[in-house]
């Protein structure tokens, strides 16, 4: 059915729209049992319910470093506080945030599981630093809840309850596509010393871009916001090799790029993460020339994607709109479209058993996971969502992006949007 587009308002952002008070066309109800369904609302990509949630609580845990990035798990509330205000939250049930911090501490992230089970949580989202690595998923998988946040560490990939949402160390993988592309054959790889980052780097960096003609002779682990990002910085150009990948978040990545350039590095630099974009911070357009990184920040300027346009309304001015805290939002968001597809009273037994039998799900703010995308061939990555990404070069004053979407699972790919 065609939508009419209608102009509507998002706590005071105009945004054009497509509104039908049609059924949206998914496989669940989109309201709790026995409700008539709330009229819909076409935001992007996708199709939310507008109403105020007011069903039983649907409690969602969430686990984070808050000591390390806060933003995320701020940013997480307030997209569940706007959800339950305007998206009739979950199925039609209000999301009540269960936050455990993990301080990057491996005694405290092991009080998160527990916490989780107790309250009984339908699903876990978060940028877990360390409770991946130290079995934090496995008391989860015994609750049948599923992890769906950012996939850190081996056991965030490829865990039979993990479907992450955003790729985190998958992200680095589609970088292939572009070493490939350039003929570059040897790749020092630089990034934080979190138990989560080095197991991805030994168990499945390392293995992929091996089976790929692409070795790692050296890799380097630094302690995130250190003072000192010289010397990393040092150690990561030990063999000069034709180029260095830095695997950081924030502003560490212009920081260590500066130090590259300071020791008299000459090779190819790429970046995980947008959040360098000097749109957005201005002190990196001096030092980001000609270092390459993918699009996890490309949404931010694209102010005509309503997606973007109620990213920034949920974040307001409060919440710094960097790639923890679009984490946050796109999590939320992504979990209550999966949420509405099923319908009903939910619990984590269906959204696993909906997770594994997913096809294609939309995140919010421009990814997409495709589970039949990943190959037989890769079977530690066997629950691995794909994600596109789209690459871009800066040259001093401007972003030079790729002419297309692409994947480490495929050569090229079209991206909805694109």
């Amino acid at each position: 059915m065609r939508r009419k587009a209608v102009g509507i308002i998002l706590v005071g952002l105009s945004a054009i729209v497509g509104c039908s008070s049609a059924n949206t066309g998914s496989s669940g109800s989109g309201a709790p049992t026995g409700t008539k369904s709330p009229k819909p609302v076409t935001v992007g990509r996708f199709v939310f319910p507008l109403g105020q949630a007011s069903g039983s609580t649907v409690k969602v845990g969430l686990v984070n470093s808050n000591n390390q990035i806060p933003q995320l798990a701020s940013a997480a509330q307030a997209a569940a506080t706007y959800v339950n205000s305007h998206f009739n939250g979950i199925a039609g049930h209000p999301i009540q945030l269960v936050v455990c911090d993990e301080k990057a501490d491996p005694a405290a992230a092991s009080t998160c599981t527990p916490q989780f089970v107790q309250n009984r949580v339908v699903a876990v989202i978060g940028f877990p630093l360390v409770w991946t690595s130290i079995g934090g998923l496995t008391g989860l998988a015994s609750a049948n809840i599923p992890y769906l946040g950012e996939g850190q560490g081996a056991a965030g990939q490829s865990a039979p309850n993990a479907f992450p949402m955003l790729g985190g160390e998958v992200e680095a993988l589609n970088f292939v596509t572009q070493f490939a592309a350039q003929g570059i054959k040897t790749v020092n790889y630089l990034t934080v010393n979190f138990p989560a980052s080095i197991s991805s780097e030994k168990s499945i960096e390392q293995p992929f871009w091996s089976a790929r003609g692409i070795s790692i002779p050296h890799a380097v682990f630094y302690t995130s916001g250190a003072a000192d990002v010289t010397t990393p910085a040092i150690q990561a150009m030990k063999g000069n090799p034709s180029a260095i990948f830095v695997a950081v978040g924030s502003q560490d990545i212009v920081r260590i790029v500066a130090a590259l350039r300071q020791a008299g590095y000459k090779g190819r630099i790429f970046a995980t993460y947008g959040a360098l974009t000097p749109q957005l911070y201005p002190a990196a357009a001096s030092v980001m020339n000609g270092v390459t990184t993918e699009s996890q920040l490309l949404y931010f300027l694209d102010t005509g994607n309503p997606e973007v346009r109620l990213m920034s309304t949920i974040l307001g001015s409060g919440i710094k709109p960097d790639s923890y805290s679009q984490m946050g939002v796109a999590q939320v968001l992504t979990l209550a479209d999966i949420g509405n597809h099923i319908g009903g009273t939910l619990t984590g037994a269906k959204i696993l058993d909906y997770m594994k039998n997913l096809k294609s799900q939309k995140i919010f703010m421009g990814y997409e996971m495709n589970a039949s995308q990943i190959p037989s061939k890769e079977p530690d990555l066997a629950h691995v969502t794909n994600t596109f990404s789209r690459f871009m070069t800066y040259d001093g004053k401007n972003w030079n992006y790729s002419s297309g979407w692409v994947s480490a699972f495929w050569s090229a790919a079209p991206h909805v949007g694109s």
